[in-house]
């Protein structure tokens, strides 16, 4: 599997699993067809991140109006300077980098267990 593949097929992964856990895409089409609201909340899911620099990959927006951020990355892949900077001195709730499903995962169940408290 290439590198561009692998990438893929952990962001397909990951939109599937944040759908599990009631989570809705955030796109143009899914805001102007008539669908129920999302159980949780939105994410959206940055594609060509590098020509925005200023949002990591992922971001995960709770109902409640708190929200993650999250890079993702294939195993063995580099953060650019822009991502780096995110990660070191972002504002809000910034996780970090998940290079793998099960990585993102962990993520999701903590992130939301500290939102039901």
């Amino acid at each position: 599997m290439t590198t561009q593949q692998l990438e893929k097929h952990l962001q397909s992964a990951c939109e599937k699993l944040l759908a599990l856990y009631g989570f809705s895409p955030r796109t143009p089409t899914h805001l102007r067809e008539p669908c129920p609201a999302p159980r949780r909340g939105w994410y959206v899911h940055v594609h060509r991140a590098m020509g925005n620099p200023i949002l990591l990959d992922l971001l995960v927006l709770h109902k409640n109006g708190s929200y993650i951020e999250i890079e993702l990355k294939r195993p063995g892949g580099k953060l650019s300077s822009e991502q780096e900077y995110l990660l070191n001195h972002g504002n809000g709730e910034v996780v970090g980098v998940c290079y793998t499903f099960e990585e993102l995962e962990v993520v999701l169940k903590n992130w939301l267990h500290k939102e039901m408290r």
